[in-house]
């Protein structure tokens, strides 16, 4: 039996491109990390079977799992059918929430199961298997802290590691709406605008400069959803009103996350907002 963490992200610096590529899809340039918050993975050999199991209800079922598509993804480019695996996960990523840990969770079994199967795949085959499970799963290949350009395919890695910065996130009561929904309801007048803060951001990462990577966190998501989901103004506030030096939307949302440069602070806030917001989460970057 295999034990695994399997560690969500969030983005740092978030903008879209207003011209559309050949694809119909926006230009992206995002620069993301993975935080310390993860789901736990158990993955065993059995013969023939795909298994998964996990205890939480709003897990998508079937082949609208990522981890069950990506297993059998990798299965049918192995071409052998006596291959199986049965997978147990323990939640504790948010679920539609801008943390990644469908995706996140996919690339690590992905990984996995080819050491476990014994696999000799190519590097261009786990690529082809990546772009049917979806954009996001070409940062997890990489993970750390990376550049992503382009339709989200193009992935550079700017470093290894980041300066501990400590979180607090939290989620609205509402619903999230689908990441299409999102990019459809951009504001292409207000976006692409702040694409100096992805540079500045880039900088002060290689520098290790916390107090400059916190002054140029950006999401352009925020230029409707902040109107349309007032909560989410409310949250922010009460983010900084307890001690947040920023605080972002990550990805598509809805979480907002609170930025601390002390572990002190950061663990006042959340244990005063906890009993206002249930969804509270204290973390930091891995």
């Amino acid at each position: 039996m295999v034990k695994l963490k399997s560690f969500a992200k969030i983005n740092l610096n978030l903008n879209v491109l207003p011209k559309k590529l050949a694809g119909g899809l926006f230009p992206v340039k995002y620069i993301n990390c993975q935080i310390a918050l993860f789901d736990e993975i158990q993955i065993e050999k059995v013969k023939n079977k795909v298994i998964l199991t996990s205890y939480h209800k709003d897990l998508p079922k079937w082949d609208k799992n990522l981890i069950y598509k990506a297993v059998n993804l990798l299965k049918s480019e192995s071409k052998n059918k006596d291959l199986g695996v049965k997978i147990s996960l323990k939640k504790n990523i948010p679920i539609k929430a801008g943390f990644g840990g469908g995706s996140s969770n996919a690339t690590t079994v992905l990984l996995a199961v080819i050491k476990l199967w014994n696999l000799k795949i190519s590097n261009q085959q786990v690529l082809k298997i990546a772009n049917k499970l979806g954009k996001e799963v070409f940062y997890f290949l990489k993970g750390s802290v990376c550049e992503v350009l382009h339709d989200g395919s193009i992935v550079n890695r700017i470093s290894s590691k980041i300066p501990k910065i400590w979180i607090v996130a939290i989620g609205p009561k509402q619903k999230k709406p689908s990441t299409g929904y999102m990019f459809k309801n951009l504001k292409l007048k207000e976006i692409g605008k702040m694409q100096y803060k992805f540079n500045n951001l880039k900088r002060a990462v290689l520098n290790k400069d916390k107090k400059a990577i916190i002054k140029n966190l950006h999401n352009d998501f925020e230029t409707f959803t902040l109107m349309k989901y007032p909560e989410l103004s409310k949250i922010k506030n009460d983010l900084i009103i307890n001690g947040s030096l920023n605080a972002i939307m990550t990805g598509a949302g809805l979480y907002i996350v609170g930025f601390f440069d002390k572990k002190e602070t950061a663990k006042k806030a959340y244990n005063k907002l906890r009993i206002k917001y249930k969804s509270a989460i204290l973390t930091s970057t891995k």
